[in-house]
C-alpha cells in the first residue's frame, strides 16, 4: 500500500477478510471472502480520485456521449419509464447524478420534467449548463446538501462503480427521495457472459472503477441501504470495437434474453 492509498473494510458486509483477485501494474482488485465484493481495496486518496474526471474524462465522455445517450434511452424503455413518469404528472422532478454532458437531462427537460444534475467532472458540468441551459451541480453528491425526500425519481448510470463508498451512497440517495420515489441504477456486471470470458482483460476492468458488482452484492447493498428492488435488467455482448456485425446481434440478443450481459439495470422504490 502506497501513502495515497487507503485500505477499508468491505463496503457491503465490514469483513476485513480480502483475497486477490486481479493484479495490475498500478492497481488491484480484491474479493471479500465472506460476501464475494469484489473491489480496488485500498483505494486512491479522495482528492486523486477526484483528479480522474478531468480533461481527459471529458473528452472520452463527449466523444461518446451520443453512444451512452441512446443506451440510456434504451434502458428507460426497458423498464417502462413512460409508466413511471404517469405516477407523478404534476410532479416530474428528476435527478440524473453523473449527468456527463446533460443529453439524458436535456431530452427530459424537453419531455416536461424538471431536471437537476450532478456531476463531478467539472469540464462535463459546464458543457451541460452552456449547452442546454441545465441545472448541474460540478461536485459530488453529498456537497449538494439535497433537502431530505425531495426527488421523485433519481437516475445514475454507470456511477456506483466510481464511488468510494457506495453504501454511503445509497444512504444520500435514499435520504433524498420522495418516499414512494424510485431510483434506477446502472453499473458494470462482473458476472456478465463476457466479464467471465475476457477476466481481467474485461472492458469494464479500469482505474476508476473502483467496485465491480455482481447481481447478488448490488441487490443486497440496495437491500441493506432501504430500497426495495422491483425489475432487473441486463444487457451488452461483445464489445462494437471487436464485432459489429452479425455475431454482435445473436450475441448481444442472447445476452439480454437470458439477463447474462456485461451491464446490469436495477429498478428500485423507496
Amino acid at each position: 500500500m502506497t501513502d495515497t492509498q487507503i485500505k477499508a473494510p468491505c463496503d457491503l458486509c465490514g469483513s476485513l477478510r480480502f483475497k486477490e483477485f486481479w493484479t495490475f501494474n498500478d492497481f488491484y482488485y480484491v474479493q471479500c471472502e465472506d460476501c464475494g465484493l469484489i473491489h480496488q481495496n485500498p483505494q486512491p486518496e479522495p482528492d486523486d480520485i477526484t483528479n480522474m474526471y478531468a480533461e481527459d474524462f471529458f473528452h472520452y465522455t463527449f466523444e461518446n456521449q451520443d453512444a451512452f445517450f441512446n443506451l440510456m434511452k434504451l434502458s428507460l424503455q426497458d423498464i417502462n419509464f413512460n409508466q413511471i413518469a404517469r405516477e407523478f404528472e404534476g410532479e416530474r422532478r428528476i435527478l440524473d447524478i453523473g449527468c456527463a454532458t446533460g443529453l439524458l437531462l436535456n431530452h427530459l427537460k424537453l419531455q416536461g420534467w424538471e431536471t437537476e444534475g450532478v456531476e463531478i467532472c467539472k469540464p462535463s458540468a459546464d458543457y451541460a449548463r452552456d449547452q442546454f441551459d441545465l441545472s448541474v451541480h460540478g461536485t459530488n453528491l453529498f456537497d449538494c446538501s439535497f433537502p431530505n425526500d425531495h426527488f421523485p425519481v433519481i437516475h445514475f448510470s454507470h456511477v456506483i462503480e466510481h464511488v468510494p463508498s457506495p453504501s454511503d451512497f445509497l444512504k444520500e440517495v435514499y435520504r433524498i427521495l420522495k418516499p414512494g420515489g424510485y431510483i434506477i441504477v446502472t453499473t458494470p456486471n462482473v458476472e456478465g457472459l463476457f466479464a467471465k470470458i475476457f477476466r481481467k482483460n474485461w472492458r469494464s476492468v479500469r482505474t476508476d472503477h473502483l467496485f465491480l458488482f455482481s447481481r447478488k452484492n448490488l441487490r443486497d447493498l440496495l437491500e441493506q441501504c432501504g430500497f426495495n428492488v422491483l425489475k432487473y435488467r441486463s444487457w451488452g455482448g461483445i464489445p462494437v470495437e471487436m464485432s459489429s456485425g452479425k455475431i454482435k446481434q445473436i450475441t448481444d440478443y442472447w445476452v439480454k434474453y437470458f439477463n447474462v450481459g456485461d451491464v446490469m439495470l436495477f429498478l428500485a422504490q423507496k
